[in-house]
């Protein structure tokens, strides 16, 4: 794992907003590269007719992984209805708070959920609401793709 400084624009990319916010972490080498890659090409793009391959694997990489565990999903609807520090979650969800714990690591190194320190207390809360709006369309899809198929069988 090696320490990174990389541009938000390089990893969040939305053609029509650019933030100059750096991000600092670590990363593994199929990670940066991936980020230089898209990095390269981002720039290069002004506007977008489709995805790229390497702006899919950054999503791939960012996003879709770090959604890749019910759980991880579960913790983001619990976040949707109110910042929570890790304890409350793992009651809210019936879960060990070790485990708790460790997935929200991963959804805050992929930049899903933020932290705010309240005295003692780390307080857990969404980075962008979209996210849930985002689950909340594919679950839709889910449950259309299940109703034809009911009909279909019947």
């Amino acid at each position: 794992m090696t320490f990174i400084t990389v541009w938000e624009t390089a990893v969040f990319y939305n053609s029509s907003m650019y933030s100059h916010k750096r991000i600092h972490g670590y990363a593994d080498k199929r990670t940066i590269n991936l980020l230089e890659v898209a990095s390269r090409r981002l720039r290069k793009l002004n506007t977008m007719n489709g995805p790229t391959l390497e702006e899919l694997n950054l999503l791939h990489a960012n996003i879709c992984q770090a959604l890749g565990d019910p759980k991880r999903i579960l913790i983001l609807y619990a976040l949707q209805e109110q910042p929570r520090h890790v304890t409350a979650l793992a009651e809210a969800l019936d879960m060990p708070q070790p485990t708790i714990s460790r997935h929200l690591h991963i959804l805050r190194q992929r930049r899903l959920v933020s932290t705010e320190r309240h005295g003692a207390a780390v307080v857990y809360t969404l980075t962008d609401e979209r996210i849930i709006d985002v689950l909340d369309v594919m679950r839709s899809i889910l449950r259309d793709s299940l109703t034809q198929q009911s009909d279909m069988l019947a």
